[in-house]
């Protein structure tokens, strides 16, 4: 789905990402987890083209992301940023119709169609009762929920998200991950997103990825990479790992 080769990236002359290669899997989840300031999220905005490469390529389903129009990049990634904000007077339904965006046409309205899918996605998201509250009235959970309605709405085979969980109580976090978990499985979604809690990375992502200032250390399926050798690389800590009751993922402590 995504490839990523010889990746340089950074900020005017600050290099984040030096010289990084890997794939993100077609219809998985994959989380990219690591210290604070290793490149998690300049990779995500590499990837959407928030940020351009410096050198390297990366390839949408083998075609050179820096030739394709941001329309048809658009049509093909949704992107949601870290703690994304909305005018207060943005209703829910309003927020969730921006994901239509790539299809409108220069000076058109919304279409029967846009409004079917711009329902359908409230509706996945659980959002649709509150179609006609204005977004910033709604609590952490809502407002993370809506948003996920305004990029499922896009209509995209990937999203990508920034730190979705962060700054949510717990069990918000839980609904949200729940949330992407069914809507990959449901709909063969690719998800990729940065996580800060280990655990989470462990129970819902099928790839995970692991850098350390810039460089990959590790990725592949959480049974495989999560172990206390590549856990004391990433993090500098002796962990602890246990198994969850199907021995299907590890749990660190």
């Amino acid at each position: 789905m995504i490839e990523i080769k010889n990746l340089q990236a950074g900020y005017d002359k600050t290099i984040i990402l030096p010289n990084i290669s890997l794939t993100i899997p077609r219809n998985k989840i994959t989380a990219l987890i690591g210290q604070n300031g290793c490149g998690k999220s300049t990779l995500l905005k590499t990837i959407s083209r928030i940020l351009p490469a410096q050198k390297g390529t990366i390839s949408l389903d083998g075609k050179d992301m820096q030739k394709m129009s941001h329309k048809e990049i658009a049509k093909k990634m949704a992107v949601l940023p870290q703690s994304p904000t909305a005018p207060e007077y943005l209703t829910v339904k309003e927020l969730v119709s921006y994901g239509r965006f790539p299809y409108q046409k220069p000076l058109s309205s919304l279409t029967k169609e846009d409004h079917e899918i711009i329902s359908w996605a409230m509706e996945k998201t659980g959002v649709y009762e509150w179609k006609d509250h204005k977004v910033s009235a709604l609590s952490g959970g809502q407002r993370q929920r809506a948003w996920i309605a305004m990029v499922l709405a896009q209509k995209s085979d990937i999203l990508i998200l920034d730190e979705p969980t962060t700054y949510l109580d717990i069990s918000y976090q839980l609904e949200i991950l729940e949330l992407l978990k069914e809507l990959n499985l449901e709909h063969q979604l690719t998800v990729v997103m940065v996580l800060h809690e280990l655990n989470h990375a462990a129970k819902f992502a099928d790839h995970i990825i692991g850098l350390k200032k810039g460089t990959l250390i590790f990725e592949g399926a959480p049974m495989e990479v999560i172990t206390k050798e590549n856990l004391n690389k990433l993090y500098d800590i002796n962990a602890q790992l246990m198994y969850d009751t199907t021995q299907s993922y590890p749990i660190c402590f």
